[in-house]
């Protein structure tokens, strides 16, 4: 596994088993209509909960097309664009992951969402972010379906490695990057 660094203050990891890191990956995913429509048909069964109000597989994929299209389009503005005014930076994208969570500890487990698209993260100082891995999340929590607890598990694994590579904060992580 790699680390990339995208814009300034966002980084991504690549896994070994991929060709792309991570958000590449998943805007790659999200904006490609045979595997929504793998993924939509596949899970089906969450879209007819009270919450989505989704009555075909077609309608999801285009409100994902959709909201794909909006959350880069933030997320780039957000790295990229230095008329953004101040409150407007990653840290107003990106929440903790457990709602809970109030104790501030070295990457902190935190999600980005847009609708039911998610984006996982560990945070590695004030507006820089590494992308550990994101999602379809159509269930109440993470462990219900399969890969939602394996994003879960992809996140848990990419602190530890930081964690165990003596990474602690931004700085060592742009070390790590550039060596």
């Amino acid at each position: 596994m790699e680390i990339v660094r995208i814009f300034d203050n966002l980084f991504a990891f690549k896994y070994d088993d991929e060709s792309m890191h991570e958000l590449e990956r998943l805007f790659e995913f999200w904006q490609d209509i045979e595997c929504l429509e793998d993924f939509f048909s596949s899970n089906s069964s969450d879209l007819q909960r009270d919450i989505w109000h989704y009555s075909s597989v077609e309608d999801a994929i285009f409100k994902t097309l959709k909201y794909a299209k909006h959350l880069q389009k933030k997320i780039v503005k957000l790295c990229t664009d230095d008329v953004v005014p101040k409150l407007q930076t990653l840290e107003s994208l990106f929440k903790p992951l457990i709602d809970c969570a109030y104790r501030i500890e070295p990457f902190n487990m935190s999600k980005a969402t847009d609708n039911w698209l998610r984006l996982y993260a560990l945070k590695a100082d004030v507006d820089v972010y590494v992308i550990t891995g994101g999602a379809i999340k159509l269930t109440r929590t993470m462990q219900e379906r399969d890969h939602t607890a394996l994003e879960l598990k992809k996140i848990e694994a990419c602190r530890k490695y930081l964690l165990e590579s003596g990474i602690v904060d931004s700085e060592g992580l742009i070390e790590l990057v550039e060596l």
